[in-house]
Protein backbone atom coordinates (compact mmCIF):
# COMPACT_ATOMS: atom_id res chain seq x y z
CA UNK A 1 0.00 0.00 0.00
CA UNK A 2 2.87 2.15 0.51
CA UNK A 3 3.82 1.75 -3.01
CA UNK A 4 0.55 3.29 -4.67
CA UNK A 5 1.95 6.77 -3.98
CA UNK A 6 5.01 6.27 -5.12
CA UNK A 7 3.12 4.81 -8.46
CA UNK A 8 1.43 7.97 -8.56
CA UNK A 9 4.40 10.69 -7.86
CA UNK A 10 7.03 8.63 -10.29
CA UNK A 11 5.27 10.61 -13.63
CA UNK A 12 5.22 13.76 -12.09
CA UNK A 13 8.78 13.71 -10.62
CA UNK A 14 9.91 12.11 -14.39
CA UNK A 15 8.16 15.48 -16.12
CA UNK A 16 9.86 17.83 -13.56
CA UNK A 17 13.19 16.13 -13.72
CA UNK A 18 14.42 18.32 -16.90
CA UNK A 19 13.65 21.43 -14.53
CA UNK A 20 15.20 20.52 -10.90
CA UNK A 21 17.73 22.53 -10.28
CA UNK A 22 17.48 25.08 -13.00
CA UNK A 23 15.77 28.83 -11.72
CA UNK A 24 14.18 31.54 -13.14
CA UNK A 25 17.14 34.34 -13.89
CA UNK A 26 16.39 37.91 -15.41
CA UNK A 27 16.70 38.06 -19.35
CA UNK A 28 19.92 39.69 -20.31
CA UNK A 29 20.07 42.41 -22.29
CA UNK A 30 20.58 40.80 -25.22
CA UNK A 31 17.20 38.94 -24.62
CA UNK A 32 15.57 41.80 -23.94
CA UNK A 33 16.43 43.47 -26.93
CA UNK A 34 15.51 40.63 -29.05
CA UNK A 35 11.96 41.06 -27.91
CA UNK A 36 12.21 45.22 -28.59
CA UNK A 37 10.23 46.49 -31.94
CA UNK A 38 6.75 46.72 -33.46
CA UNK A 39 5.02 43.11 -33.98
CA UNK A 40 1.96 42.31 -35.80
CA UNK A 41 -0.19 39.55 -33.95
CA UNK A 42 -2.53 36.51 -34.49
CA UNK A 43 -3.81 33.49 -32.66
CA UNK A 44 -0.93 31.10 -32.03
CA UNK A 45 -0.44 27.67 -34.69
CA UNK A 46 -2.56 25.25 -33.20
CA UNK A 47 -0.45 21.08 -33.75
CA UNK A 48 -2.64 19.70 -36.37
CA UNK A 49 -4.43 22.83 -37.78
CA UNK A 50 -3.60 24.83 -40.23
CA UNK A 51 -3.43 28.81 -38.95
CA UNK A 52 -3.99 31.32 -41.70
CA UNK A 53 -2.03 34.56 -41.62
CA UNK A 54 -2.40 37.02 -44.02
CA UNK A 55 0.48 37.80 -46.25
CA UNK A 56 2.03 40.10 -45.98
CA UNK A 57 1.46 40.58 -42.42
CA UNK A 58 -0.89 43.44 -40.96
CA UNK A 59 1.97 46.06 -39.11
CA UNK A 60 -1.11 48.54 -38.93
CA UNK A 61 -2.20 48.22 -35.36
CA UNK A 62 1.21 46.57 -34.12
CA UNK A 63 1.94 45.85 -30.72
CA UNK A 64 4.82 48.06 -29.83
CA UNK A 65 7.23 46.52 -27.21
CA UNK A 66 10.05 48.82 -25.77
CA UNK A 67 12.83 48.58 -23.11
CA UNK A 68 12.60 50.67 -19.72
CA UNK A 69 14.65 51.15 -17.00
CA UNK A 70 15.44 46.75 -17.21
CA UNK A 71 11.54 46.22 -18.43
CA UNK A 72 9.62 45.11 -21.27
CA UNK A 73 6.77 47.65 -21.71
CA UNK A 74 4.23 46.16 -24.17
CA UNK A 75 1.71 48.91 -25.52
CA UNK A 76 -1.48 47.50 -27.24
CA UNK A 77 -3.77 49.72 -29.30
CA UNK A 78 -7.81 49.39 -28.31
CA UNK A 79 -10.63 49.35 -31.25
CA UNK A 80 -12.11 52.47 -29.86
CA UNK A 81 -8.21 53.74 -30.39
CA UNK A 82 -6.96 54.10 -26.92
CA UNK A 83 -3.41 52.77 -26.08
CA UNK A 84 -3.16 50.60 -23.09
CA UNK A 85 0.55 50.37 -22.19
CA UNK A 86 2.32 47.13 -19.31
CA UNK A 87 5.11 46.40 -17.82
CA UNK A 88 6.77 43.16 -17.40
CA UNK A 89 10.20 41.76 -15.78
CA UNK A 90 11.20 39.55 -18.19
CA UNK A 91 12.86 35.87 -17.07
CA UNK A 92 14.49 33.03 -18.57
CA UNK A 93 13.42 29.84 -17.24
CA UNK A 94 13.66 26.40 -19.43
CA UNK A 95 14.21 27.88 -22.76
CA UNK A 96 11.45 30.22 -22.25
CA UNK A 97 10.68 33.77 -20.90
CA UNK A 98 7.88 34.83 -18.25
CA UNK A 99 6.99 37.72 -17.78
CA UNK A 100 5.93 39.03 -14.68
CA UNK A 101 4.16 42.31 -14.56
CA UNK A 102 4.97 44.78 -12.85
CA UNK A 103 1.86 45.83 -11.17
CA UNK A 104 1.65 42.26 -10.11
CA UNK A 105 -1.62 41.48 -12.35
CA UNK A 106 -1.45 38.18 -14.27
CA UNK A 107 1.72 36.52 -15.60
CA UNK A 108 2.49 35.35 -19.23
CA UNK A 109 4.97 33.20 -20.88
CA UNK A 110 6.79 33.92 -24.10
CA UNK A 111 8.41 31.02 -26.20
CA UNK A 112 10.85 31.96 -29.36
CA UNK A 113 9.70 30.21 -32.77
CA UNK A 114 12.32 31.32 -35.01
CA UNK A 115 14.49 35.06 -35.23
CA UNK A 116 11.26 36.73 -36.06
CA UNK A 117 8.10 35.22 -33.83
CA UNK A 118 7.23 34.32 -30.95
CA UNK A 119 3.82 33.20 -28.93
CA UNK A 120 3.07 34.83 -25.67
CA UNK A 121 0.54 32.96 -23.68
CA UNK A 122 -1.21 33.79 -20.55
CA UNK A 123 -0.58 31.04 -17.73
CA UNK A 124 -2.88 29.37 -15.39
CA UNK A 125 -1.70 27.69 -12.40
CA UNK A 126 1.88 27.73 -13.31
CA UNK A 127 1.10 26.26 -16.86
CA UNK A 128 1.57 28.10 -19.95
CA UNK A 129 -2.01 28.46 -22.34
CA UNK A 130 0.28 28.13 -25.38
CA UNK A 131 -3.33 27.16 -27.40
CA UNK A 132 -4.52 30.65 -26.36
CA UNK A 133 -1.78 32.46 -27.23
CA UNK A 134 -0.88 34.81 -29.17
CA UNK A 135 1.71 35.04 -31.94
CA UNK A 136 3.86 37.72 -32.58
CA UNK A 137 5.48 38.12 -35.90
CA UNK A 138 8.06 41.26 -36.44
CA UNK A 139 6.93 44.29 -38.51
CA UNK A 140 9.68 45.81 -40.69
CA UNK A 141 10.98 48.65 -39.88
Amino acid sequence: MRLLPLLFAAPLLAALTPCLGEEAVPASTEELAWFAGRWATAPADLEGFTTLTPEPIDCAKAVTITIRDGALYRAVTLRDGRQVESGFEVMRFAGNYPWWPLDGGGTAVAKRLDAQSFVLAATSMGKAQWAQGRKHIRCAE
